[in-house]
């Protein structure tokens, strides 16, 4: 299993992307894990995967915006 995280410069949030190359996950903690837009990324990720390129470039996005 591997893992990457990405802080957020906006907020005290990490996005932490874990897994395998073929199917990953999406975590949040911190204040971004409250917002509605950041929880249906996180539920989209985990109801339909995501490859681990798909759900780093994901994690890095959220990080830059949240």
């Amino acid at each position: 299993m591997i893992s990457e995280e990405f802080k957020s410069k906006k907020s005290r949030s990490v996005f932490t992307v874990s897994g395998k190359t073929e199917r990953t996950f999406l975590t949040v903690s911190g204040e971004a894990a409250t917002n509605r837009k950041v929880q249906d990324e996180v539920a989209r990720i985990r109801k339909s995967g995501a490859t681990w390129d798909e759900a780093v470039w994901i994690a890095k996005m959220l990080a830059a915006t949240y």
